[in-house]
């Protein structure tokens, strides 16, 4: 439904609404990637670790089937965990770019009847305005380069790590 916005103290509403809610998923973006971060770096550092460790017992505790096992899963976990922050990083992302390029569409005035009609989007309500900027928002591909070396350190690390497993357990 698209609603005139005519009426000053609506619009002063509805631009408070997007400076409020630009605040809020600017927050959960930094969040969501110093979540994402500190997990690869506690996992690097722990898996880290173990390849240097020149004490090799922890790796002949278990069976050398278990032990790949024990180490696929945590590191499926971490992975996943990571994916998990960085995804949903990268859906704030989209909302405040979309955010921002709101605010400078109507640094003077908000266009004429604007659909603020409540959508939900990706689990998130949000006014259909919004959603359609969010549509519209292409981010560049530089924004995924963190992710993707993230993702690639923690593979990485898991490959590395499997390696020492093998060199102890077999020699």
């Amino acid at each position: 439904m698209a609603e005139s916005t005519q009426d000053p103290a609506r619009e002063e509403h509805i631009r408070a609404y997007i400076d409020t809610t630009r605040q809020h998923f600017a927050t959960y973006h930094n969040h969501k990637e110093q979540m994402a971060f500190v997990i690869t770096a506690l996992y690097l550092t722990g898996i880290g670790a173990l390849i240097v460790q020149k004490e090799t017992a922890w790796a002949t505790t278990f069976s050398y089937c278990v032990t790949n096992i024990l180490v696929t899963v945590f590191s499926a976990l971490a992975l996943s965990f990571v994916w998990w922050q960085l995804s949903n990083r990268s859906f704030s992302e989209n909302i405040v770019a979309a955010l921002d390029r709101l605010r400078v569409q109507w640094i003077e005035n908000l266009p004429e009847n604007l659909k603020t009609l409540t959508v939900i989007y990706k689990g998130v309500s949000m006014p259909q305005f919004l959603k359609d900027e969010i549509e519209r928002v292409s981010l560049s591909k530089s924004t995924w380069m963190p992710t993707i070396l993230t993702i690639l350190a923690i593979i990485a690390g898991y490959i590395l790590l499997l390696l020492r497993i093998r060199l102890i357990v077999h020699p």
